[in-house]
């Protein structure tokens, strides 16, 4: 079931790199080589480099020759490292763009990270003190890409960034308090799970599966007759409504608190759903 297709080649940039003390540690030398063959594949576009952490601190404009990096990379390598992160400035500092490619560790001790431009975001990052379900799912809800340079192989940064996966792209009920995590966005690979409760027995639950915006499948599914109610479906339902909270951990501390108190007490209409894709 689950089909990626090759994107189309952003060709104006943003580029967010973090300058605050935690990313002292960044591993620059993989971070220039995907830097080195992602622009080289792209051929010509325009970086708007914008460096910060508590406040915004350098921008500058670099046209691509031929995927000649140099001077782009030259910039990088001088910046200095000092100070906490502070998010929230990106907000200030939108310039019109194809794409997002954000460098950082999501280590925030100012705000949390919040991308909510609707262009695709790219979070790489070459920490290894990192919060990988956060940048994940904030990447994968932007329709893009959380590229852990620690984990993959030489090849696989650039095809993530290339590519776009296929996702979870909408659900329909006829019940009105449905709750399901994870929420649209998250890409679907060999095996994929929901847990949901508050739904009616004996109705259909209708997942729509695609790229982008564009449906290419609909999985209907009788829920009076998947529907699991063990204690370790409940934790499995608390779980992922926690990985969902965390996105915005400061605004969402309360209830995050009370989930985690409440684990074994999700009541008994909880029910989780597997699909073999």
């Amino acid at each position: 079931m689950a089909q990626t297709r090759f994107r189309k080649k952003p060709q104006n940039i943003n580029l967010y790199w973090d300058v605050s003390l935690s990313m002292i540690e960044r591993d620059f030398k993989k971070e220039n080589a995907f830097i080195n063959s992602y622009l080289k594949y792209l051929g010509e576009p325009t970086i708007n480099l914008i460096t910060f952490r508590n406040t915004i601190k350098f921008q500058k404009k670099f046209t691509i020759k031929k995927g000649n990096t140099e001077d782009l990379i030259n910039t990088l390598k001088q910046l200095v490292y000092d100070g906490g992160t502070n998010y929230n400035v990106l907000l200030n500092a939108t310039k019109n763009a194809d794409a997002i490619m954000l460098f950082t560790d999501g280590v925030a001790y100012l705000s949390d990270l919040n991308m909510t431009k609707k262009i695709p975001v790219f979070i790489v990052n070459s920490i290894t003190k990192t919060n990988p379900n956060l940048l994940n799912t904030i990447s994968e809800r932007s329709n893009g890409s959380y590229i852990d340079l620690n984990t993959r192989s030489n090849s696989e940064p650039l095809l993530l960034a290339k590519s776009e996966s296929f996702k979870l792209l909408s659900y329909g009920t006829n019940s009105k308090h449905l709750e399901i995590y994870p929420k649209p966005g998250v890409s679907v690979n060999s095996d994929f799970s929901i847990a949901g409760k508050n739904f009616n027995k004996g109705e259909q639950l209708r997942l729509n599966f695609g790229n982008d915006n564009d449906i290419k499948q609909t999985v209907l599914i009788d829920l009076g007759k998947t529907g699991a109610t063990s204690a370790n479906v409940k934790r499995i339902w608390a779980q992922k409504k926690l990985n969902d909270l965390e996105i915005k951990s400061k605004k969402n501390k309360a209830q995050i608190k009370a989930i985690r108190l409440a684990y074994n007490l999700v009541t008994d209409d909880t029910a989780l759903i597997v699909l073999d894709m």
